[in-house]
C-alpha cells in the first residue's frame, strides 16, 4: 500500500506550509467544515499538532497533504506505507 509519509519530519513542514496558506490566502479555502477544525488544532504540551480533544483533525491534515503533494508537482513521491 502506497501513501503520503505524514510522520514527525514531514508532518511539521506540511502544517506550516498549511497555516502559510490559510494567512496568505484565506480566500482559497471554501470549506466551513475545514476552517471549524482549523480552530480546534491545537499543539500540546508535548509540541504534537492533532485536535483538542473530542474534536476531529482529518480535514486538516487531508488538506495539509493536499498541499504537500500540489507543491510536489505532478510527480509527488509516495512511498510504501506498514500495515
Amino acid at each position: 500500500k502506497s501513501g503520503w509519509p505524514m510522520n514527525a519530519q514531514t508532518k511539521p513542514r506540511a502544517l506550516a506550509a498549511l497555516a502559510h496558506m490559510l494567512r496568505d490566502a484565506p480566500q482559497a479555502f471554501a470549506s466551513a467544515r475545514l476552517l471549524e477544525q482549523c480552530r480546534s488544532f491545537v499543539y500540546g504540551d508535548d509540541g504534537e499538532a492533532a485536535a483538542r480533544s473530542g474534536e476531529h483533525d482529518d480535514l486538516v491534515i487531508a488538506m495539509a497533504i493536499a498541499l504537500a503533494v500540489r507543491r510536489q508537482g505532478a510527480n509527488p513521491q509516495l512511498v510504501a506505507l506498514e500495515g
